[in-house]
């Protein structure tokens, strides 16, 4: 019995799947030719660059972490019948579980069609099954919100069951490993993902002619692609993105490029080209969606044989329970417009400035949030021109107010109006939360400045400097009661009878006259002077009593080291 023509005929029966390699691999390529196809006529009409901007049931296939981008639940399922009597199909369930979370499941065969097994006399013997596969895969993905963005990661198992001849039998487990970057970028976003599939030991056929003894690796591959998807003209959608294949054992390079517009999510047109592959360089393709439901077909080109086309069904739906993530899009953005200029022409300023603040948020950059700033600053600088007897003065000057985060003034031009305004009350409210927030936070301020002069004050009197220890005290406790400070005052008036010692007198250069008592003493009280307004907040004052008192007694240590204290205080909160 011969195998080569079985071979052969499993080659050519192979040919039409688009994929980056045969049906069936040479002695010495990788084995399990289904962990290597392509699915969904979507990413194929993309060039199959899909990594990165992958968001349905298909994406799986490519980076296990796209799932953690679904926005809904999905059924998708995909049939393909080409020259030589190949079949094949796919049929994948993807969910999340949360706003975070997701499952995939898919199931994937392949039909080589018939293939002649020749006898030792080259007559045809039987025609038996030339290829039957089976791959089940699970997926499971997770996100993670940042600062600047969102990451994804995913994992997938999966298990080959293959059928050559009838006879030959073969399984295949293998992992999938991916991750997905997205941050907002131009008004769009940016997605990095990066993938490795198909980690797992070789591939053996065992029965029939097969003993077992020969084995190919799997088709290890990585995959880099980048993406980028904004919103164009108010409600439509352009996506494109490219991406590096590596099949590292095979060593086979493929690079592939993808583009689509959606229209009002309704239609697409998709076009892509995939560098490295012998069949269908040169892609196609259209998407239309109707009630949850999307068909999309694909074409690539081909010089040797007939096109080849690709078709895929997806339906898209929820469960009951599950905690679906909603992404900002065309539809919220129109929505947020709407709101706005509604608010604006029933003069509810306030209103209006909140939802610009989200539109800004979530669409940085966008014309109509641009449109909408200037609306609503023109209304309330007309107000304002017409003087405190126009209509709304009071409001509109708790309205500035309030956008410079002069929280008391806000409140005070609310509280005068004599003709409340309709949102006075409810913003009233939030500004005297915003005030009780501000009191908590220089009570902090306060809490931490009295520390540092305490500090200070403690260095004095264990360094023998009693009468600098007291001053510093009484400049703690001017601004408000502080126990330790008045813990400290009592312990220095319990030691009435320890002798003041004065502060160490001031190392001069050689080459510098010595500093006169007058300008000692200025310097001395250059230093207190900035003790008061660092209590009281006063940094940039307080630094330029230092800078005052190092100017009158330049080799003061005292003065330098507080002066630095300050400065580097003040550069690491710039804030102040």
């Amino acid at each position: 019995m011969r195998t080569r023509p079985i071979l052969a005929s499993l080659a050519v029966a192979g040919l039409s799947l688009a994929a980056p390699r045969p049906a069936f691999p040479e002695a010495g390529e990788t084995g399990a030719v289904l962990f290597q196809q392509a699915f969904g006529a979507r990413p194929l009409a993309m060039g199959q660059a899909y990594a990165a901007i992958g968001d349905d049931a298909f994406a799986m296939v490519y980076n296990p972490a796209t799932l953690a981008r679904l926005r809904d639940s999905q059924a998708a399922t995909q049939f393909t019948r080409s020259i030589g009597d190949t079949r094949l199909g796919y049929l994948a369930l993807a969910t999340p579980l949360n706003e975070r979370q997701a499952l995939g499941l898919n199931l994937a065969y392949l039909d080589a069609g018939k293939a002649e097994i020749f006898d030792d006399a080259g007559i045809s013997a039987r025609t038996v099954s030339a290829q039957r596969d089976l791959l089940v895969q699970s997926g499971y993905a997770h996100a993670f919100e940042g600062t600047r963005g969102r990451v994804n990661f995913g994992v997938a198992a999966k298990a080959l069951r293959s059928v050559l001849a009838e006879e030959m039998h073969g399984t295949a487990y293998a992992a999938d490993l991916g991750s997905v970057l997205e941050w907002r970028w131009l008004g769009g976003l940016f997605c990095a993902g990066a993938s490795i599939s198909n980690i797992g030991p070789a591939v053996s056929y065992s029965g029939g002619i097969a003993d077992g003894s020969q084995s190919d690796p799997l088709p290890l591959t990585s995959r880099l692609g980048l993406g980028f998807v904004k919103d164009v003209l108010g409600s439509d959608k352009i996506s494109a993105a490219i991406q590096i294949d590596r099949v590292l054992h095979d060593d086979s390079l493929f690079k592939a490029f993808g583009l689509e517009y959606n229209y009002r999510n309704v239609g697409s047109l998709r076009a892509g080209y995939r560098l490295g592959q012998d069949l269908g360089n040169l892609t196609f393709g259209l998407g239309l969606a109707f009630k949850g439901v999307s068909f999309d077909y694909s074409m690539a080109l081909v010089q040797t044989f007939e096109n080849i086309q690709h078709f895929s069904l997806a339906y898209r739906f929820n469960i009951p329970g599950i905690r679906y993530a909603k992404q900002p899009g065309p539809d919220a953005l129109a929505a947020l417009v709407r709101e706005a200029e509604s608010d604006i022409q029933e003069d509810r300023f306030f209103a209006a400035a909140e939802k610009l603040d989200r539109l800004q948020a979530g669409f940085p950059n966008s014309n109509e949030a641009l449109s909408l700033s200037q609306r609503i600053n023109g209304e309330i600088d007309s107000i304002l021109l017409a003087g405190s007897g126009g209509r709304d003065f009071n409001y509109a000057q708790a309205f500035r107010h309030y956008q410079q985060g002069r929280w008391t003034d806000a409140l005070e031009a609310l509280e005068s109006d004599p003709t409340p305004h309709p949102e006075a009350g409810r913003y009233a409210d939030k500004i005297r939360a915003k005030l009780r927030d501000q009191e908590r936070q220089e009570r902090l301020q306060q809490q931490a400045r009295n520390g540092k002069l305490f500090e200070l004050a403690t260095q004095a009197y264990e360094s023998g400097d009693v009468q600098r220890a007291l001053k510093i005290v009484e400049e703690i406790l001017r601004v408000g009661p502080y126990h330790p400070a008045q813990s400290l005052k009592r312990r220095i008036r319990s030691e009435a009878h320890r002798p003041m010692v004065p502060a160490p007198a001031p190392r001069q250069a050689p080459a510098q006259a010595p500093v006169s008592s007058r300008n000692a003493a200025l310097a001395e009280r250059y230093y207190y002077e900035a003790l008061r307004n660092y209590a009281k907040n006063n940094i940039k004052t307080a630094i330029q009593n230092l800078q005052e008192g190092l100017r009158l007694n330049p080799d003061s240590e005292m003065l330098k080291n507080t002066l630095r204290h300050l400065e580097k205080e003040i550069k690491s909160e710039p804030q102040r």
